[in-house]
């Protein structure tokens, strides 16, 4: 899946960015607003978001950057003794269950996180340097979110020997989790130990998108692509990066680079096209609270939403929310991690995905641009997002799976 840029691609971004600055593709027939047309401004204008400094990659071992979710065979039910005193395997846990790999992660040839990787596993190195991929997903490394199989019950030395892509390898338990094929997807998906196995952030980012670029305008395709792994609709083996280029190149007129905006119809084409039911949220005259109420059906529909909002006001106060970034941001901080920008400061019109809401009635979203994954809004924050966009407030695609 790995896509070059071309010739055609860098002309198709100077076109689009020809709407940087207005509207994009318009869209086309009625809107869940009325029958006018809705403009469908582009909201990926973020473009000119700051290169790394350097192309460096702390987890390139794939064992140093751990989700601090729990071992999900400490403890609990199953975690006693089994036959000769060796911890029993947690319910479920049997040869051939199907494992959801939370964070990036080295397939290890055996139970020892100092072994070497197994070789030629998917994705393979991922989008390769080309000037503005410049690192690539290191070899052996699966990417989160991918599924893997048991192939041994026994827990050995804190591993599990699973298969993936055909081949058999070690993995460190605390990286899977048992699938529930009995719940709905997004229940899944949203429960806080889990819903970050399935964020992507729209540049290159070490725990989030090893192989992304330096820059790029993909805040919706990048919402997109989370929405498409939520519901299964994923091939098995993209990176973070190829699952980005696959929404990119699945509208009408597919776009081969990561740069330029992209408008609600072609979201919504992309969505169609890979396999999702799609429901607009067309433009209108409605105030911040019409379009949370509007938000909120959707989402108790048991939909996720690429939602269009502007994140700042223009200058240098924080958005309330800015500060709910920022307070994540903290938060993480304060518990050992190292971010690459310790503030949310970028203020410009983009799309985040609207995961649902968490059992305090917080909205739980996913904004490309963050540094800690999925964050917890307010309803206050959340219509916050939404206010600044006159006549766009609450605009995207709500989407979903049969």
């Amino acid at each position: 899946m790995h896509q070059r840029l071309s010739i055609a691609g860098v002309l198709a971004a100077a076109l689009l960015c020809l709407h940087c600055n207005g509207a994009a593709d318009p869209d086309s027939g009625p809107t869940a607003d009325g029958p006018s047309a809705d403009p469908g401004t582009g909201t990926d204008l973020d473009s000119d978001s700051p290169p790394e400094a350097l192309p460096f990659d702390p987890c390139l071992d794939g064992d140093q950057c751990d989700d601090p979710a729990p071992d999900p065979g400490a403890g609990g039910a199953g975690g006693g003794g089994g036959a000769g005193g060796a911890p029993a395997a947690p319910s479920g846990y049997v040869v051939g269950a199907r494992l959801l790999v939370k964070t990036y992660t080295g397939l290890h040839k055996t139970a020892d996180a100092s072994s070497a990787f197994v070789g030629s596993i998917a994705p393979d190195g991922g989008v390769k340097s080309d000037g503005v991929h410049l690192w690539g997903s290191p070899a052996g490394t699966i990417t989160p979110a991918q599924v893997v199989k048991l192939a041994n019950a026994t827990k050995t030395n804190g591993f599990y020997q699973v298969t993936y892509d055909g081949k058999t390898g070690w993995v460190p338990s605390s990286k899977l989790v048992l699938i529930d094929d009995a719940m709905d997807p997004i229940d899944f998906a949203i429960q806080p130990a889990l819903r970050n196995a399935f964020f992507k952030h729209q540049i290159h980012r070490t725990r989030w998108n090893k192989d992304g670029p330096s820059h790029s305008g993909n805040c919706a395709p990048t919402s997109l692509a989370m929405a498409l792994r939520i519901f299964g609709k994923e091939p098995a083996g993209l990176s973070v990066e190829e699952s980005i280029h696959r929404v990119r190149l699945s509208y009408s007129t597919p776009v081969h680079d990561d740069n330029g905006p992209t408008s609600r119809l072609q979201i919504a084409q992309a969505a169609a096209k890979l396999g999702l039911q799609v429901h607009p949220l067309g433009s209108g005259s409605v105030t911040a609270s019409q379009a949370l109420t509007r938000l909120e059906g959707e989402l108790s529909k048991n939909r996720v939403v690429v939602l269009e909002g502007q994140t700042g006001n223009g200058t240098s106060t924080p958005t309330l929310y800015q500060k709910a970034m920022n307070k994540a941001y903290a938060a993480a901080i304060a518990a050992g991690q190292t971010l690459y920008h310790n503030t949310y400061t970028f203020g410009g019109y983009h799309s985040i995905l609207v995961l649902g809401r968490d059992a305090s009635g917080h909205f739980i979203v996913g904004d490309p641009f963050s540094e800690v994954g999925f964050v917890a809004l307010t309803a206050a924050e959340m219509k916050d997002y939404m206010t600044r966009w006159v006549g766009q407030r609450g605009t995207g695609n709500a989407v979903y799976s049969n």
